[in-house]
C-alpha cells in the first residue's frame, strides 16, 4: 500500500489513517533465485519458491534443494506470516542410484516403486551423498514384497537386488504319469484369483510369481486335487480317475489270483505220493 495519496477536497472532510502490522520475509539461495521476499500484513500468506530446485552437474550427480532452513521441505511453499521470517534455501549433493531387480532365476524384473529410508522411490532415485539407503520392500503385481537391503551412498552406483519372485511350474498327471489337461484355480500373494488350463502337455508355467505363492486346486474329469506352491519348486498334481482305479483294481485281483494259483501248484508238487 502507498503511504501517500492525492485527494480533491470540495467540502470539509475527515480523513483517518489506518494502520496494520507488517512483517518482513527474507529469502535467499546459493543457486539461482529465491522469490517471495517482502513485507506482508500480519496473517497474510507469502508464496516462496525457487528458480532452480535442482542443479545437475552431470547425468548422475546433482545438487538438490532439501529445505528452507530445516523447516519446510518443499521448494515452493505458502507461508502464513505472523512474525518476521528469514528463509535460506539449503541444498545437498545427490547421486543417482540405479536399482536392478532380479527374480530368483536371475532374470530382470521391472519394479514400479520401492519403499526405502528415503521414502517411496522408483528404480532410478537420487539419494543424498553420505546417507544410507535402506530398501524395505518392493511393490510388484499389487503386492508389497518384503526386503532387507542397505547401501552406503558415496557416489553414483548400480545395485542388483534378488527378490523372492519365482517362476512356478504346475504339472498335472495321471498315476501313470500321463499328462492330463486339467483346470487349475489359484490364489496369489496379492489376494487375486485366476483360472488356468494345463493343456495337452499337462503343464502350466507362471512367470514372476511374488514369493512363489500359488495356492488352490486342480480339477480333471470331476476329480479335484490340491495345489500348493511356495518358492520355486515345481508342483506335480496326480489324478486317480475312476477308469484308472478300476484298471488297477482288476490288475490287483488278477495278481492275487495268480499268486494263489502258484501257491496251490507248489503245494500239490510238494505232497508225497502213496505207494501201492
Amino acid at each position: 500500500h502507498s503511504n501517500s495519496s492525492s485527494v480533491v477536497v470540495k467540502q470539509s472532510t475527515n480523513i483517518h489513517a489506518r494502520w496494520s502490522t507488517q512483517y518482513e520475509v527474507k529469502t535467499s539461495t546459493p543457486y539461482g533465485a529465491a522469490y517471495g521476499s517482502g513485507w506482508y500484513d500480519n496473517g497474510s500468506v507469502a508464496h516462496v519458491y525457487l528458480s532452480e530446485p535442482y542443479i545437475y552437474m552431470n547425468s548422475s550427480d546433482r545438487i538438490a534443494f532439501t529445505s528452507w532452513g530445516g523447516i519446510y521441505g518443499n521448494s515452493s511453499i505458502n507461508v502464513t506470516v505472523t512474525k518476521p521470517l528469514t528463509l535460506n534455501a539449503e541444498y545437498s549433493n545427490q547421486y543417482l542410484v540405479r536399482i536392478v531387480a532380479l527374480n530368483e532365476s536371475n532374470q530382470s524384473v521391472y519394479i514400479s516403486r520401492f519403499n526405502t529410508s528415503s521414502g517411496v522411490v522408483n528404480s532410478t532415485p537420487y539419494i543424498n551423498s553420505g546417507s544410507t539407503l535402506q530398501i524395505f520392500s518392493a511393490y510388484y503385481k499389487g503386492a508389497d514384497i518384503p526386503l532387507n537391503y542397505s547401501y552406503s551412498i558415496n557416489g553414483p552406483m548400480t545395485v542388483n537386488l534378488t527378490l523372492p519372485i519365482y517362476n512356478v511350474i504346475v504339472y498335472t498327471r495321471s498315476l501313470l504319469y500321463v499328462p492330463v489337461n486339467a483346470t487349475v484355480n489359484l490364489s496369489f500373494y496379492n489376494g487375486t484369483n485366476a483360472t488356468f488350463y494345463t493343456g495337452p502337455s499337462g503343464s502350466l508355467v507362471l512367470n514372476n510369481v511374488p514369493l512363489g505363492y500359488a495356492h488352490g486346486e486342480a480339477s480333471y474329469l470331476g476329480f479335484i486335487a490340491p495345489v500348493y506352491a511356495s518358492g520355486g519348486s515345481a508342483v506335480t498334481v496326480l489324478f486317480v480317475t475312476r477308469i484308472f482305479a478300476i484298471i488297477v483294481a482288476v490288475a490287483l485281483i488278477a495278481i492275487v489270483a495268480a499268486v494263489m494259483r502258484l501257491k496251490s501248484k507248489r503245494k500239490a508238487k510238494a505232497r508225497p505220493r502213496r505207494r501201492v
